[in-house]
């Protein structure tokens, strides 16, 4: 969640159990889910195209749940960048 938190177009973060959720400027949360399934990454939308939701399954090891936060953190990033 940290990590998200820095970025500044990724806010509020908000973690409940294993679940985060995160708000994206300008419905970028739609863009995000998109390109995210294109890596093999499910995300989901809520709030009207606004939040993000990252549900990881409860039996994924924590080096693949690193690896695809970290992979979702460059997306991030990316997108507030307009890349």
């Amino acid at each position: 969640a940290g990590r998200l938190a820095d970025r500044p177009g990724a806010s509020p973060v908000f973690r409940v159990g294993p679940v985060l959720s995160f708000a994206m400027p300008d419905k970028y949360a739609v863009e995000l889910v998109d390109r995210a399934l294109c890596c093999g990454l499910l995300l989901l939308t809520g709030a009207g195209g606004t939040r993000v939701r990252i549900a990881p399954p409860l039996t994924m090891e924590p080096l693949l749940l690193d690896r695809a936060l970290a992979h979702v953190v460059e997306l991030v990033d990316a997108l507030l960048e307009g890349k």
